[in-house]
């Protein structure tokens, strides 16, 4: 325990940064315009100082040296125009559309030892043999229209449409596109019909949808 705790040493340090924006402007009082942004950022460095004679995997080691760095940028864009209105004593409509862009980047290098030359010293050029290192990196961006579409008719029927349509950099261009489309609906029977005091309310529902997804594994 004694020599994992303080001779194999193993830490990270991590800024992580998150900024929010949000403006709504009222054109009506039934027209509203919102827009929205934000990003998140946050940039790592981990290292792992592995001592002279440590075992790994049943084989004494001659020491090592790690240094992992990581760097993790998105962005989200969006601006939603918001409407809603009763059309008649019994009918209200509520509506939104809207498009939004999404930029993702995920950047990563590492770098270590094959041994150590001085045991106890810590650094990349203290290898004994050549040096194991790789990067990485994933970027893609999306954009999007989307709308909605509800239905209320007098408290007790709801119906629902929504749509949207992505469009990803992942694929190529003459097939990067998606389109989600669905309808749900429900039926509030206690508003319509007596029932027993037992059941305070009893509502039916039913829906359809269509979904894909074009994240390839990042």
């Amino acid at each position: 325990p004694y020599f994992v705790a303080n001779e194999y040493n193993r830490g990270f340090y991590r800024d992580v940064t998150n900024v929010q924006l949000s403006a709504t402007y009222d054109v009506l009082s039934t027209l509203s315009i919102v827009a929205r942004s934000g990003i998140n950022y946050f940039s790592e460095n981990r290292t792992e100082e592995e001592p002279k004679s440590f075992v790994r995997n049943f084989q004494v080691q001659q020491g090592n040296y790690r240094d992992n760095t990581r760097n993790n940028f998105n962005t989200t864009t969006d601006l939603v125009v918001n409407y809603e209105r009763s059309v008649t004593d019994n009918l209200f409509v509520t509506t939104r559309v809207g498009g939004s862009s999404y930029y993702f980047r995920d950047r990563s290098s590492f770098v270590g030892t094959d041994g150590l030359v001085v045991p106890d010293l810590y650094n990349i050029s203290n290898s004994l043999n050549a040096v194991d290192g790789s990067n990485f990196l994933t970027e893609y961006k999306k954009n999007s229209v989307f709308g909605i579409l509800n239905l209320n008719w007098g408290g007790y029927l709801y119906l629902e449409a929504t749509g949207r349509n992505d469009w990803v950099s992942t694929l190529p261009l003459d097939n990067n596109s998606f389109f989600y489309p669905s309808l749900s609906g429900s039926f509030v029977v206690s508003e319509v019909v007596s029932l027993p005091d037992l059941i305070s309310q009893a509502r039916v529902r039913a829906s359809w949808a269509q979904v894909s997804n074009a994240d390839l594994g990042s």
